[in-house]
């Protein structure tokens, strides 16, 4: 089972994976067999995100999902780079690692400029690709919906020294709020849920 120290998560029950990388070690899951489905989580998820797709489509093929180093269950060292290109480097060494040749890519928020940069220098290798909830390039000032500016703001003030930081990392804002407030269905905003999403960063 999942190393989640003995906690049990909503229908995250799958066996943990390791590769070993010099800047530490990055956890995945690999479940099922068939045509490769790589699915790359955004920020601040991990591979439990993909918990559900993963019991959907893993009788028809194979899922892999990988968490990102300094998240979910893959190391997190202080003195990383964590930058998007660091994350995108890394996911390609993964993949050399693992052996992975031909697949798809499953890419949503951070996913997509990290998947996609992969994507994009390894074609021969991409059967399709799945893109969900991301970005792909910075958007032209006059494709921007206005009435949703608030939310530029609001990622600005997260990337702002001492402000940034206290919001993330005293606040643990990121988390507590940004996930619950991006989960359109109620339903699925549950204790028992958000236990998952906070499990990697308790604090």
């Amino acid at each position: 089972m999942a190393d989640t120290g003995g906690i049990k998560l909503d229908n995250y029950d799958f066996d943990s994976h390791y590769v070993n990388l010099p800047e530490g070690r990055i956890h995945y899951i690999d479940v099922g067999s068939g045509p490769t489905l790589l699915m790359v989580h955004g920020n601040p998820t991990w591979s439990y995100l993909y918990r559900h797709m993963i019991h959907g489509l893993s009788d028809k093929f194979r899922c892999v999902a990988i968490d990102h180093l300094g998240f979910g269950l893959s190391d997190k060292p202080s003195d990383a780079d964590y930058s998007v290109p660091a994350h995108a480097r890394r996911l390609g060494e993964v993949i050399e690692v693992i052996g992975l040749e031909k697949l798809t890519p499953v890419v949503q928020d951070w996913g997509g400029p990290t998947g996609l940069h992969w994507a994009v220098n390894h074609k021969d290798r991409v059967e399709r690709l799945v893109i969900m909830n991301t970005i792909g390039f910075v958007p032209r000032r006059e494709d921007l919906d206005l009435s949703k500016i608030w939310a530029l703001a609001l990622l600005g003030s997260l990337k702002t020294p001492v402000l940034g930081e206290a919001l993330i990392r005293g606040l643990h804002l990121f988390v507590r709020r940004g996930v619950p407030g991006a989960i359109y269905n109620r339903q699925s905003k549950t204790r028992e849920r958000m236990k998952g999403y906070l499990l990697p960063h308790p604090d």
